[in-house]
């Protein structure tokens, strides 16, 4: 996989990977396939797991005391277990009408970016010379496990407005991001409706190493991947001759119940 990736090993890379399940997701992949800690580390041996399952945004102040002094590179994936928050705060009750559902959302997304503003602004000031590498949350896989709390499509609307939160404040901080929604684009990237499987999760660690081997960090902020492919996530391919299968058909008759607004423990 190394002789893959852009770029070369550098003695003096040592990555730190802060966050939530997104990175330390070894307790959910099958016993004997490796993490994205361990795929990260195939990669670029030197890297530290400050990382930890199940951590909201708020843990980023304690993880950032674990980075080693020698880190050259911080990589932030946080804030999914605070995007599921939405499928109760802002998705579970009723709305008089439309304005209110969207000022529901307006109003937990200004908290979320809030929230994610002072932890990522204290992280840039703490960390000094190092480099900062900012995530953003992914779609989860609901329909596959017939998730029905919330649609995917109503999930997947709620999630981009935190994405674009992220976004902003990665750009403010000069930041590049690594996309999620465009690495976790099919269902076999997933180990469970919400968590990175080994394969998903060779693909966070190739993206992630990409960045921190080949981003000019001078030049501020680039959205990666540059390609945004179709996901699985968002809308199932049907077979050219509009025949479907009786099993797509099934996924696809799922895939009209499920979702929910977030993901990560998470992306």
């Amino acid at each position: 996989m190394g002789n893959q990736q852009s770029g070369t090993r550098s003695a003096k890379t040592h990555i730190a990977l802060l966050g939530d399940s997104t990175i330390d997701n070894g307790r959910w992949v099958p016993r004997g396939e490796p993490s994205v800690f361990d795929q990260v580390q195939q990669l670029e041996p030197n890297v530290t797991l400050c990382a930890r399952d199940g951590a909201l945004i708020g843990a980023i102040r304690e993880q950032l005391k674990q980075i080693p002094h020698d880190a050259s590179h911080v990589v932030v994936s946080v804030g999914g277990n605070n995007a599921t928050g939405a499928s109760t705060t802002v998705l579970g009750g009723p709305v008089t009408d439309c304005e209110e559902a969207l000022d529901r959302l307006h109003n937990f997304a200004a908290e979320f970016e809030a929230e994610f503003t002072a932890e990522m602004t204290h992280l840039k000031n703490c960390i000094g010379d190092k480099q900062l590498v900012v995530c953003s949350c992914y779609n989860p896989a609901f329909a596959a496990w017939n998730v029905v709390t919330v649609k995917q499509s109503v999930a997947n609307m709620a999630l981009s407005v935190l994405a674009d939160a992220v976004l902003r404040v990665a750009t403010r901080l000069k930041a590049p991001v690594i996309d999620l929604r465009r690495v976790m684009n099919k269902v076999e990237d997933f180990a469970n409706p919400i968590e990175p499987s080994s394969l998903g999760g060779a693909k966070i660690a190739a993206e992630i190493v990409k960045v921190v081997r080949t981003h000019p960090f001078e030049k501020g902020t680039v959205v990666y991947p540059k390609e945004y492919p179709e996901s699985e996530l968002v809308e199932l391919a049907l077979p050219q001759n509009n025949v479907v299968s009786d099993s797509v058909a099934t996924t696809a008759a799922s895939a009209a119940h499920v979702l929910r607004g977030g993901v990560s423990a998470n992306e």
